[in-house]
């Protein structure tokens, strides 16, 4: 409350007379920034101690003890150009350096809306623009509008060139230039793919004995963190979705590519998993149909 109380006073003061205004010294400085009574001790203790070593040093040059300055710069130490009256010039942006005025500039309008010469001529001979609208006395708005109306019903652009001609409005355009590819030619599909897309699908949609899928446990393989040693038993992993991927992207280079990727689903899983659990009687399910579909569709193959 005492230091909001001094700076209030100091405000008053200022504001009362800003030109008569003293800097505050030391002490009222100390007394406004300290905090408790203490601390304004401190602060003047602090400042007596650089006084007396600013004058011992300023003695100890051999200057005179009563020619000490002041710690602040004083209005006759200023440079010159800071003391100097700002004189204003007497001519205003409106008059000369002879004091004459000066002329305003215009504003320089323009009623063409931008277009040249040719660009205009080519509205006319278009028959966008007649003598009708001329003597009308058309302004830039309305030649803007009829300029995009041009834009709109003619192919070729107003262009501001000398050298532009309707006879090159019957080359063709120009085609964009292409990068060189090699020529591979296109994979084809083996005719076997289709009848082996056939046995995949009712592969996938084979159900054991209680009418479960059992695409649930083959479609993917399990994690390392669901198995952490399959993959360690397991040497060549498959799974359905990764034979329906190949089969996509003709990978399989034969029928029994094909075939051998089945076999070696349901027997990875009599490999892994115990004669008990689920996986492997869903496996003898998937191996049946395995068997029994490629029969059926490839009997040489089987």
């Amino acid at each position: 409350e005492d230091r909001q109380e001094y700076l209030t006073t100091l405000l008053r003061e200022r504001s009362t007379s800003e030109s008569t205004a003293e800097i505050p010294n030391s002490t009222k400085l100390n007394r406004f920034i300290s905090r408790s009574q203490k601390e304004f001790e401190l602060f003047e203790r602090m400042d007596k101690e650089a006084e007396a070593e600013r004058l011992k040093k300023w003695v100890d040059s051999g200057k005179s003890e009563s020619e000490l300055p002041e710690r602040l710069m004083g209005y006759d130490e200023l440079p010159e150009w800071m003391t100097k009256p700002v004189i204003e010039s007497e001519s205003s942006d409106e008059n000369n350096s002879d004091g004459t005025p000066r002329k305003r500039r215009r504003n320089q309008v323009v009623y063409d809306d931008g277009l040249s010469d040719k660009q205009f001529e080519l509205l006319l001979d278009s028959g966008v623009l007649d003598e009708q609208d001329m003597s009308n006395g058309l302004g830039a708005q309305d030649i803007k509008s009829l300029h995009k109306k041009h834009r709109k019903t003619v192919k070729k652009p107003i262009v501001d060139d000398d050298s532009y001609s309707e006879e090159e409005d019957d080359e063709p355009p120009k085609k964009r230039k292409k990068f060189n590819t090699p020529n591979t030619p296109k994979q084809k599909t083996p005719k076997w793919y289709k009848e082996a897309s056939e046995i995949l699908e009712e592969v996938i949609e084979t159900k054991d004995e209680e009418g479960r899928d059992v695409r649930d446990l083959f479609w993917k393989l399990p994690s390392n963190q669901e198995m952490p040693n399959y993959y360690a038993v397991i040497k060549n992993p498959i799974d359905l979705k990764t034979i329906q991927n190949k089969l996509k992207k003709n990978q399989y280079k034969s029928e029994q590519d094909f075939i051998d990727d089945l076999h070696l689903l349901y027997k990875n899983a009599q490999q892994y998993n115990t004669d008990s659990s689920l996986a492997f009687t869903q496996s003898v399910c998937l191996q049946k149909m395995v068997n029994d579909t490629i029969a059926k569709i490839w009997p040489d193959m089987s």
